[in-house]
C-alpha cells in the first residue's frame, strides 16, 4: 500500500510505502517555503530517520 499526500498548492508534503503483509516499509515528508522551495526532507526507512535540509541562492538556485 502506497499513498501520497499534497497540499493545496499541489506539491508533494510525503509518501508512505509499504503493502498488506508487513508494516510500513518507508516513509518520505517534506516541508516547503513560500516560493515552492523545497526546504526540508525526513526519510525514514528501516526505522531510522535521515533528515536533509535545502538552502537556496538569491536566484532561488538550490545550493
Amino acid at each position: 500500500m502506497s499513498s501520497i499526500v499534497h497540499m493545496a498548492q499541489a506539491l508533494s508534503t510525503g509518501s508512505q510505502i509499504g503493502n498488506a503483509q508487513t508494516a510500513q516499509l518507508a516513509q518520505h515528508a517534506y516541508t516547503y517555503d513560500i516560493w515552492g522551495n523545497r526546504q526540508t526532507s525526513a526519510d525514514t526507512l528501516a526505522g531510522s530517520v535521515y533528515n536533509k535540509t535545502y538552502t537556496y541562492d538569491a536566484l532561488n538556485r538550490i545550493k
